[in-house]
């Protein structure tokens, strides 16, 4: 996508085509091509960004009383598998400084060196680890990382992405109850008692099944956690898309987007 781009424009309307069709991994993708798995790992980040471009362009969202927005919030990043080895991001409180042992080591580093030593154990300090999922129906929905779960920075995101006015359900979770209610129109269920509650009818099945197909897309395409953002969107534009069968169409589509994001040849 750049004029020196030492690339052909055939390998790289291959790369775009694996991208949007993808069904394989970088690896296949890297052999199917002839090229290096850094090569298509750099292609499909870059592929990310147009779907990040995409997302941004949609409208905002307004819930009605036949179609409410969903809204939930998960953990992405921190769960170690059988619970053992290296430490991730929420095993131990974000600041804490570990030495060779893996014991708590307090003094004498300064910034840089907190977070050098947490990201040799795993672990990023400024990493945001939870995911806001505003749903509004199968093929439209947005991610959002969250750098806390507080009502007032989840009141931002909803700004930015659902209209004024839109009537939303969430689960009874303390933040979602201190929203302004002159803002949106919000019901809520209680899952300790029911799925469904039974006098508004208010649920959240939709965002909570979803989360599954969201983070086995995420874990299948091995996908680095600082870049979790990009995924998510690519997540998004991927659900975007799938009323759209005609795979000229998807890719046509998706090049004409390219233009907005890199300068072409």
């Amino acid at each position: 996508m750049k004029r020196d781009c030492k690339l052909s424009l055939q390998s790289v309307l291959e790369l775009i085509w694996f991208f949007v069709h993808m069904k394989c991994t970088i690896r296949t993708t890297a052999r199917e091509t002839q090229h290096s798995t850094s090569t298509a790992v750099q292609w499909f980040n870059k592929c990310r960004s147009v779907c990040t471009s995409i997302i941004e362009q949609e409208p905002l969202f307004v819930g009605t009383r036949e179609n409410p927005i969903q809204v939930d919030e998960n953990y992405f990043i921190g769960k170690r598998k059988y619970a053992k080895k290296r430490l991730l991001p929420g095993d131990r409180p974000q600041h804490d400084i570990f030495d060779g042992d893996g014991e708590v080591e307090i003094s004498g580093w300064c910034e840089d060196e907190i977070e050098e030593k947490n990201l040799r154990f795993g672990r990023d300090c400024n990493e945001w680890r939870w995911v806001l999922r505003i749903y509004y129906s199968k093929t439209k929905t947005r991610f959002i990382r969250l750098k806390d779960r507080t009502s007032d920075f989840i009141l931002d995101v909803l700004r930015e992405y659902v209209r004024e006015g839109s009537l939303r359900w969430t689960d009874e979770f303390e933040s979602y109850k201190c929203l302004p209610k002159n803002i949106y129109q919000h019901q809520s269920v209680n899952h300790k008692k029911n799925y469904v509650d039974p006098i508004t009818g208010a649920h959240t099945q939709g965002v909570e099944r979803s989360w599954v197909d969201s983070k086995s897309w995420y874990r299948s395409s091995r996908g680095n956690r600082t870049l979790l953002q990009s995924h998510l969107h690519e997540t998004a534009w991927r659900r975007l898309r799938t009323p759209q069968k005609v795979a000229e169409t998807l890719v046509s589509s998706f090049i004409a987007v390219i233009g907005s994001c890199y300068s072409l040849w």
